[in-house]
């Protein structure tokens, strides 16, 4: 009798060894989580801007689905600003149009004083902003030819649409900017000056349906101006970067034709000092919730992975975090 107490003994033991061992080495499997807060600085546009909104929405889902993170939206000039933000690390993440993306990297264009923008590495690749040169439908302009001799609303001071994009569609057909009365306005600014009549015709960089043009299309009759192919031709030998598009009649109120417009890229910028893991869960997290993200605004659409794999990376190389994604995916080698 005492034999066998002793073995029932001796087995619960041995089963609590079991117990304890099966149990210890499923903790030390499981992931140990972040175990400081992740914040994220977004950076996004002018109030009311494309990139403005669409931060916001990527910030919330960011917030929603990543273990403790938190995440803020900034309200910058636009990819200039965004970029050296960025490359500082004052800004974790940020909205950058294609084309100054490569500028930024590379220390060219804007970036010849502050120097090449190194640390910066592509996250994302998708939507595209136009511009929209709108006037008022009694203005009596009725191309981009005429803006020669009146007020144009070209952008804020230092940004990219006033410093490239506005100068060089301008110079596509044969206009000076010391031809032209420059008013250096943000959107939200640029939105006033059209309602009020300070300006003749303002230029807007977003996503269509752009909310500043929708606002003053509401309030007045207007008319968005048309690039013409051999401007397009012009334009795109000293920008390659650039794209047409076409807005459909009916995107703005009282619009019915279809207008012919320039686009870039818009890519999302993060750096180095944002881990590898980190910057694959951004993707990870992103990408299965791109329906939430559409619903903030419809341009999000455009953030593919294939977009991303597309990517030209002489321009600026892909995030550690990036590559890792899109070769488990299957579409980077």
């Amino acid at each position: 009798m005492v034999k066998k107490s002793k073995l029932m003994v001796f087995c619960a033991i041995m089963l609590c060894f079991v117990m304890l061992f099966a149990f210890g080495c499923t903790k030390e499997e499981e992931p140990a989580g972040r175990t400081e807060t992740l914040r994220l600085a977004i950076g996004g546009s002018q109030q009311g801007g494309t990139s403005y909104i669409q931060a916001g929405g990527l910030g919330k889902i960011l917030e929603e689905n990543m273990e403790n993170t938190t995440a803020s939206v900034e309200a910058t000039t636009g990819s200039v600003e965004n970029a050296k933000l960025v490359n500082a690390n004052t800004c974790q993440m940020s909205f950058v149009l294609a084309d100054i993306a490569k500028y930024a990297y590379h220390g060219e264009e804007q970036f010849v004083e502050a120097g090449a923008q190194t640390n910066l590495r592509i996250l994302m690749v998708g939507s595209y902003s136009y511009l929209h040169w709108v006037t008022r439908a009694d203005s009596g302009i009725d191309s981009i030819e005429q803006v020669k001799g009146k007020r144009l609303g070209a952008g804020s001071p230092g940004s990219s649409i006033s410093t490239l994009a506005v100068p060089g569609v301008l110079a596509a057909y044969g206009i000076d900017v010391a031809d032209v009365d420059m008013y250096y306005l943000s959107m939200a600014e640029t939105t006033t000056a059209l309602l009020d009549g300070t300006i003749d015709v303002g230029v807007y960089f977003a996503a269509f349906p752009a909310s500043g043009v929708s606002e003053v299309a509401l309030s007045q009759n207007i008319k968005l101006l048309n690039v013409t192919d051999e401007a397009v031709a012009k334009v795109i030998e000293t920008m390659p970067f650039f794209v047409t598009s076409t807005i459909p009649a009916g995107t703005y109120n009282k619009v019915d034709t279809d207008t012919t417009v320039l686009g870039v890229a818009t890519t999302i910028v993060s750096n180095t000092f944002v881990s590898e893991a980190d910057a694959y869960e951004i993707l990870d997290v992103m990408y299965s919730h791109i329906e939430d993200w559409k619903a903030v605004h419809a341009g999000t659409a455009a953030f593919t992975p294939e977009a991303l794999a597309a990517w030209d990376q002489t321009s600026m190389p892909l995030h550690d975090g990036a590559i890792k994604y899109l070769k488990e995916k299957g579409l980077l080698k």
